[in-house]
């Protein structure tokens, strides 16, 4: 059974704190689906959300499609396979820079008043539900399937507009509509920012690190995600609109704290094209567990490639006709990789491993943390701008609990900080300490560990493996831990980077680290290492015998050092100038491979310009906008090629446009192609060695 109440939400009656990601469905490679699901949960994703974008599955009036990476039915299914949870945003309008918010053009033409509860517009949208339904037949948390959560609208604020048919009324009548045709789940979710309307559903919020929407080609002011604070509302989200104010209508309310945008990466536009570090997300979703939040979701936890219509491109403005004057949020037609910890083509990116630390804090501690009140330490900053205050919050009840650092806020200084004398609750008085520029961090006090009391720590709670061993990881200088007593396992202290490279897998009957500059995850009970070169393991605690095929080669802290070789494949790139136009050039690529294909691959291209577009025999199937950071191209998805056509679009150096990494323009321009290579990665199974 799932409920909650107004702090924190409950699974089977025991506090349940979880962790959601968007994996955009339609917007993946269904061949792909279970290796991205696996990638996520080994991030510490508990829930995956996703849209349902109406113009994926009725372009046409009355012609559905459900079929390949549009299979919602089967999506679902492998959301349970994988031991997850699926939280479906169903809308009707989504967003989700998606053509006309996912409207079908055919519903943009009708006479009706969308968004409302007009007969016209509730009979189509009713239509259009009763087949969401039957994909989902038997698939309800009730009905022991993963789907636990809807969301409905999105973002709907009807510029503040309530009444008869449409804001709270239209919300509940969109859930009722769902509810008597099947889909009836513990949780309903409706976004709460810009004033909006939710009805009887959880308000769900968001945060992110930019402001890519924004028609500023400058540096932005530092960002509200930042704070600590009791306001959930984020007051750059649905700025575009022209709704600046911080407003929390419903901020104080019956419901526990959810976000369901919590900003795991952020688009590239024409107008902005920011490049998103690991600390830049890490820092927000520290601080929105520090400010009480009982369920964090993020927005997108695993990037995708938008699909091409019969009639349209389907992305939001990119189509001229389309395009809203002045608008600036214009993002490419194909690629929806929004910097995700898990990319586009699959691959997971620092991000991923940095928000790993926050998702895992919720994984192994979330049950105790939900259910703490929050309380901001005196002197605690108020406003984004502050950046002398220090940013502090604490989760406490008698005594026990947890005290929340931030000393990072995106492309500005915060200073080093000496924090003397820190009393977070009666009778507990931490050593004093500096707080570096550019650290967050969570320190515990009062806690249980496997019988000991930790009277307080510099070091964040990471994981407990096998229920008695407790792993922190702290940076470099920290990391005393102040107890009383003997714990029935160890207390283990990795650096940050350990932590970065580590997932928890259950492995020859045991939890286990799992620590490793390649990728790894569990995927259908099996450990998976997907290496660029040979294969370099650390365990902990160590099995009975090395894995199969690798050899022991020593020992690094707690660990045990794993080995073996892998053979790369190996790619040769060639290059030939193609044709030009008056605003771009052309250039043609020839892939070869002189060893067995990988397990998958990608054609890193350095450019420096606008945008680029790749083509296969002549159809655009992926594309960039500039940022100074190489596009990775995958070409497992498209069977890998051995001819790839190449366009560079021009830059102009008077162009309106925000970029970190300026391009070297010539004579007032750039559009040259800088570099091209390959980079593979080989499928390693770490299986027990049962000889």
């Amino acid at each position: 059974m799932i409920s909650y109440n107004s702090l924190y939400f409950e699974k089977d009656g025991k506090p349940w704190f979880s962790v959601m990601g968007e994996y955009p469905y339609s917007r993946n490679d269904c061949r792909y689906w279970r290796e991205g699901l696996a990638k996520m949960k080994s991030l510490g994703v508990e829930i995956v959300s996703s849209y349902c974008c109406w113009i994926h599955h009725e372009e046409a009036e009355g012609k559905f499609n459900f079929r390949g990476n549009n299979n919602l039915r089967r999506f679902a299914e492998e959301v349970k396979a994988a031991g997850m949870y699926l939280c479906l945003r169903v809308g009707p309008w989504v967003h989700a820079e998606v053509r006309n918010g996912g409207f079908p053009d055919w519903v943009e033409n009708k006479g009706y008043r969308a968004r409302s509860n007009d007969a016209g517009y509730m009979a189509d949208v009713k239509r259009y539900f009763l087949k969401i339904c039957e994909q989902c037949a038997g698939l309800t948390y009730k009905d022991g399937g993963p789907i636990v959560a809807i969301q409905v609208e999105n973002e709907y604020s009807q510029w503040g507009v309530q009444g008869k048919g449409i804001g709270d009324e239209h919300i509940d009548a969109l859930i009722a509509m769902l509810k008597e045709n099947g889909l009836d789940v513990p949780l309903y979710f409706a976004t709460g920012w810009g004033k909006a309307a939710t009805g009887a559903a959880i308000p769900v919020w968001g945060n992110y690190c930019e402001a890519p929407w924004e028609n500023e080609n400058g540096e932005l002011p530092p960002m509200d995600g930042y704070l600590f604070t009791d306001n959930p509302n984020d007051a750059n989200i649905g700025s575009d609109t022209g709704r600046k104010e911080m407003d929390a209508t419903i901020a104080h309310s019956a419901y526990p704290y959810a976000t369901v945008e919590l900003g795991s990466g952020i688009q590239v536009t024409q107008v902005r094209r920011p490049v998103i570090t690991g600390e830049d997300c890490g820092a927000m979703a520290l601080c929105k567990i520090g400010s009480g939040v009982a369920m964090l979701g993020y927005y997108v936890f695993h990037g995708g490639i938008n699909p091409t219509g019969v009639f349209s491109s389907m992305q939001e403005y990119r189509d001229e006709s389309n395009l809203r004057a002045g608008f600036c949020c214009d993002l490419p037609e194909r690629n929806y990789d929004f910097q995700a910890p898990v990319g586009q083509y699959g691959e997971i990116r620092p991000c991923g491993r940095e928000l790993k630390l926050w998702n895992y804090f919720i994984r192994y501690f979330g049950e105790k943390v939900c259910t703490l009140p929050v309380r901001l330490m005196p002197g605690n900053a108020a406003y984004p701008g502050d950046l002398d205050s220090l940013r502090c919050a604490v989760r406490e009840r008698g005594g026990s609990g947890f005290v929340f650092f931030n000393n990072y806020v995106r492309h500005y200084p915060m200073g080093d900080r000496k924090v003397e004398k820190f009393t977070p609750a009666e009778g507990i008085e931490f050593p004093d300490f500096t707080l570096k520029n550019g650290q967050y961090c969570i320190f515990p006090f009062g806690m249980d560990v496997g019988g000991a009391l930790l009277r307080s720590a510099e070091a964040t709670p990471f994981c407990v493996l096998n229920g008695t061993d407790y792993v922190f990881w702290a940076y470099e200088g920290q990391g005393s831990l102040q107890t009383e007593g003997t714990p029935r396992g160890k207390l283990i202290v990795l650096s940050k980077e350990e932590a970065l490279g580590s997932v928890c897998c259950d492995f020859d009957g045991a939890d286990r680290l799992f620590c490793s500059e390649s990728e790894v995850y569990a995927e259908e009970g099996k450990v998976v290492m997907l290496c660029e070169r040979d294969a370099r393991l650390k365990i902990y605690p160590a099995p009975a015998k090395a894995p199969c095929g690798f050899r022991e080669t020593g020992r690094e802290g707690v660990f045990t050092v794993y080995e073996k070789a892998v053979r790369p494949s190996l790619f040769s790139v060639s290059v030939r100038r193609g044709g030009a136009g008056e605003k771009y050039r052309d250039f043609e690529l020839e892939v070869s491979v002189a060893e067995d294909y990988p397990h998958t691959a990608w054609l890193e291209i350095g450019y420096e310009g606008d945008r680029l577009e790749i083509f296969l025999d002549g159809e655009k199937v992926a594309d960039d906008f500039y940022t100074g950071v190489p596009y990775a191209f995958g070409l497992r998805d498209y069977g890998f090629p051995s001819r790839i056509s190449v366009r560079v679009w021009e830059m102009r150096q008077d162009a309106f446009i925000y970029t970190e990494r300026k391009p070297l323009f010539e004579e007032g321009k750039a559009c040259r192609l800088n570099s091209v290579r390959v980079r593979s990665q080989a499928r390693v199974l770490v299986c027990p060695n049962k000889t």
